[in-house]
């Protein structure tokens, strides 16, 4: 089960940095430049690995346990939350997720940010940010 862990967490951060680099390309886009194609299909397939993997993985798992069992919250004093707000000047912030790692967040807010701009586009109002907690028992 640890390996089906550590490859669905390496899929993961190769999704992150194909998301990354597909926000980029928007962020800087000029008029003629458009997404290659061949990171959309890397996305993709990255994607339905991570499903499969995702998948087997849960299948492999006799009993559900929480996210962050009560052990690793006394390990781990901090979390890290995945904030957005959409509309900066009239709403205030929301809880994306929950994470034990910073770089756990930025992946959550890369992925959302993608979500918006293949949905809705972004405005200028709209912020995304990470928020450190320390978790008291």
């Amino acid at each position: 089960m640890k390996d089906l862990r550590d490859q669905l967490i390496e899929k993961q951060k190769e999704l992150a940095n194909v998301t990354n680099d597909i926000l980029m390309l928007y962020e800087h886009r000029v008029n003629t430049i458009e997404i290659p194609q061949s990171l959309n299909n890397k996305k993709d397939k990255l994607q339905s690995e991570i499903a499969s993997l995702d998948s087997r993985l849960e299948s492999a798992q006799e009993e559900k346990k929480p996210v962050v069992t009560d052990e690793e919250i006394e390990k781990e004093s901090i979390l890290y939350q995945a904030l957005y707000n959409p509309m900066t000047e009239e709403s205030a912030w929301h809880t994306l997720s929950v994470h034990k790692t910073r770089k756990g967040a930025e992946m959550a807010i890369a992925f959302h940010k993608e979500e918006k701009i293949r949905t809705d586009g972004i405005d200028n109002f709209e912020a995304w940010g990470v928020n450190e907690m320390k978790v008291e028992k």
